[in-house]
């Protein structure tokens, strides 16, 4: 059985019963929800009050998607009775012929941080939007949020209100993986350290969404008879904090699967695995570096595979260091429109050992070679190997995420394939290629220089 950290639920009913006469329904919970009195109590974050006309608002230039958690505003302290219903406005807008989307709703200050939100769309046009919120929680200590993603662009937003009261209409129940992620081939029990899996023993897991995470853990949800998988609200990026630091600097790639809903993908989706290392130190003291993969989301409806090489994560320090020999934290991060994600078969493997059913022997494995050559200028030759006919995608993306060519894309037959990448039209860099099949996918990086 799958070691899971599981969460207390809180009963609010006698608070709630308790507070009525301080929060009747149809007070307004907030305070300067018009931005006229300054910042305070919104949270001081990236961003600022602007005043024009004599009316004051929030407004905020997302330079870059590296600074955009930092624009995220939020209003604390508010009582959340929970079952009941809150109605939510406010008027929004983004800069002059652009659209972007941002998410906004109710939800918990502290861990784990549950809340009812929804994903809506801006526009150039000033716009007012509301919105009918069940809160699916209680707390004294509530807040209203705007989570602006990894999307760049402006955000202006004014008349902020939220009052208790609102009826919610029924909604059809959300799309679900109808069958359990593949499962994994059986392996030597010291060539697999497995974060979560019921085809192998767990190692010890402190919690599989932190305190600092901005989503949270749903549930963990029974696909099939005993068959289990984590569903994550993600958000922006949820933190897995292991006990113990594990030394992965003998095993050769990490693997998981994930099930996103088909209105989920969107251009620029992303879920990225990110290693935090903490080498020679308490996990308290933090990460001495990080190493991170780009993992583009193309796919929906249908549980994919990531299994990359570790050797092809990328460094995410300063100092450029790819050690992983004390992992402490797995960080899973999305961008574009993902939210709720099930997760299973998170574990690492050493792929050079001879599992038990020798797997890996096959002449026709799901294979993806390093190009050749490597460095390249302008072209280099890109080799695979897929178990049987199938559909096939090979892409390759920029290190922001970004498809810049597709290679192949549709029915090869089963064997060795090899295809040529002309990148006479790209800039010098680092780039990664990846291969999809089966919804397996595999992922090498290459460097381009001119």
């Amino acid at each position: 059985m799958k070691t899971i950290i599981r969460r207390t639920i809180l009963t609010f009913a006698l608070l709630a019963m308790a507070n009525l006469a301080f929060a009747q329904s149809g007070d307004e919970l907030l305070t300067n929800g018009d931005f006229e009195d300054g910042r305070a109590p919104w949270t001081d974050t990236a961003g600022e009050i602007r005043t024009e006309g004599g009316n004051s608002f929030f407004f905020a230039d997302v330079a870059s998607a590296g600074d955009a958690f930092a624009v995220n505003l939020s209003q604390a302290g508010l009582e959340i009775i929970q079952d009941s219903v809150y109605t939510f406005t406010f008027d929004a807008s983004t800069g002059e012929g652009n659209s972007r989307t941002m998410i906004v709703g109710i939800g918990l200050n502290e861990a784990p941080f549950t809340a009812a939100t929804e994903t809506i769309t801006l526009t150039d046009s000033d716009s007012t939007y509301t919105l009918e919120l069940q809160a699916n929680f209680g707390s004294t200590d509530g807040r209203v949020l705007f989570d602006m993603g990894a999307e760049t662009g402006i955000v202006v937003i004014d008349n902020v209100s939220l009052v208790q009261g609102g009826e919610v209409s029924e909604e059809p129940a959300a799309p679900a993986p109808e069958v359990a992620a593949p499962t994994p081939p059986d392996r030597n029990a010291e060539d697999v350290i497995s974060v979560y899996s019921d085809a192998y023993t767990n190692i010890g897991v402190t919690t599989l969404a932190t305190e600092w995470s901005q989503g949270s853990l749903t549930d963990e949800v029974e696909i099939e008879s005993g068959e289990f998988a984590l569903l994550y609200n993600i958000e922006n990026f949820i933190g897995i904090q292991l006990e113990n630091g594990n030394d992965l600097t003998n095993f050769t790639h990490m693997h998981f699967d994930y099930w996103v809903a088909d209105e989920s993908v969107e251009a620029g989706a992303i879920l990225n695995p990110k290693l935090s290392n903490h080498a020679g130190l308490p996990e308290t003291e933090g990460e001495t570096n990080a190493i991170g993969s780009v993992n583009p989301v193309t796919t929906a409806g249908e549980w994919v595979s990531f299994d990359v090489a570790l050797d092809d994560f990328t460094s995410e320090s300063a100092n450029g260091s790819l050690d992983r020999e004390s992992i402490y934290q797995i960080v899973m991060t999305t961008a574009g429109t993902i939210s709720d994600v099930y997760i299973d078969n998170i574990y690492f493997y050493n792929q050079t050992a001879t599992s038990i059913d020798d797997v890996n022997e096959s002449p026709n494995s799901f294979t993806l070679n390093q190009n050749f050559p490597n460095p390249f200028n302008p072209s280099t030759k890109i080799t695979y190997s897929i178990p049987e006919a199938s559909n096939v995608t090979l892409e390759v993306f920029n290190i922001q995420g970004q498809r810049v060519a597709t290679l192949v894309d549709g029915l090869q037959s089963a064997g060795p394939h090899s295809v040529t990448f002309d990148a006479s039209n790209l800039a010098s860099g680092l780039y990664t290629y990846r291969l999809v099949s089966e919804n397996t996918v595999m992922v090498r990086k290459m460097t381009l220089i001119k």
